[in-house]
């Protein structure tokens, strides 16, 4: 009977060395797994591209479908500019410029235009700020630019215009050409301050 008993023992033995290690490997490779899988699903919400808040401003038509008001785009009876169209569609406005590129001489026109806060919640958009989100100018046309909006805070039904003044040497327009904008105001909500944006592009072509 001892020596049946003792088999039994060096059996159970032999079995848990067997077994122990497998059973630690495994829990081993499951808490890797679950870093791994941790540090994979905290990157992918760190690269997440987080949804701009569009501001809820509508352009003010001037006539027939245009928006915007210029001057400067004559010179001595000579149209050196001439508007072609103008459109939006939520929080993007365009407008297209056709440039008359046979003179080296810098011409110098200005570009305005009004926004309605159009907020049907009644928000009130604050702190408003310009500035230039991306130019592309191959043949360095646009000599200067300068750029403001007439209101920093703008309560719901109220208007802001914005002013852009340029000076373009005509004859080095390329296809291509065009300046966009980047309109922000806040707004304060329970759990802190949200930027609200609008986009405004020039596109400048010669003519053909």
């Amino acid at each position: 009977m001892k020596s049946k008993i003792r088999i039994k023992k060096k059996y159970v033995v032999s079995i848990l060395t067997l077994i122990i290690p497998i059973v630690i490997a495994i829990l081993i490779m499951n808490g890797g797994y679950s870093i791994w899988s941790s540090k994979l699903n905290i990157s992918g919400k760190v690269h997440l591209e987080k949804e701009e808040t569009k501001l809820s401003v509508v352009p003010l038509v001037v006539e027939n479908g245009r928006y915007i008001n210029y001057s400067g785009f004559e010179d001595n009876g000579t149209a050196y500019f001439s508007w072609r169209n103008d459109s939006y569609y939520e929080n993007n406005m365009s407008s297209n410029i056709q440039v008359k590129n046979d003179s080296s001489d810098s011409k110098n026109i200005s570009i305005s235009f009004k926004l309605r806060n159009d907020s049907t919640q009644g928000i009130t958009y604050k702190n408003g700020t310009i500035m230039v989100d991306k130019k592309v100018d191959s043949g360095n046309a646009i000599k200067s630019n300068s750029y403001s909006i007439s209101k920093s805070e703008l309560n719901a039904g109220d208007t802001t215009t914005v002013e852009l003044n340029y000076t373009i040497q005509t004859d080095l327009i390329n296809n291509g050409t065009y300046i966009k904008y980047l309109i922000k105001y806040d707004v304060e909500e329970s759990f802190g301050t949200v930027p609200y944006y609008y986009y405004y592009t020039l596109y400048l072509a010669p003519q053909n």
